[in-house]
């Protein structure tokens, strides 16, 4: 199997067991409810401590009170979902978006080093970036 191959066919695999943000990582909470863009969402630039999120052709979207918060809707969106219910307390969202943003390095290192070695020659291929973009999501 070819590494673009074996990267098609990891990505297939995690599908299986992969979490979803932010069901598996936060409990039922009140907050504001937020309908999202049927649109890939992309974190955007900070102003004085706001942080923008747009489209990919850098339209914005809208304007978060901080980093975390910004983060909670993009990976919302990128987990599919088109309504989502942004918790009141912030230390709640910290913790959901700290939490899932763990799993997806733990998931990053074990798809490099499983990828390292099973091809140990092709160190320039970034199998992470790859196997990634098959599932859709990002790391910000």
């Amino acid at each position: 199997m070819k590494s673009k191959e074996y990267c098609k066919f990891k990505a297939e695999e995690l599908k299986q067991s992969l979490k979803t943000f932010p069901a598996d990582f936060i409990g039922p909470t009140g907050g504001e409810h937020l309908s999202l863009p049927p649109r890939i969402l992309y974190l955007g630039k900070e102003f004085f401590g706001k942080h923008e999120i747009t489209f990919f052709d850098g339209e914005p979207w809208k304007i978060c009170n901080d980093l975390p918060e910004a983060k909670f809707i993009i990976y919302a969106r990128q987990n599919g979902h088109t309504e989502i219910v942004i918790p009141q307390n912030s230390d709640e969202l910290k913790q959901a978006v700290a939490e899932y943003e763990k799993y997806l390095d733990l998931m990053m290192k074990e798809i490099k080093k499983e990828f390292l070695r099973k091809y140990p020659t092709e160190e320039n291929f970034d199998a992470v970036a790859e196997v990634l973009r098959h599932l859709n999501l990002a790391r910000y």
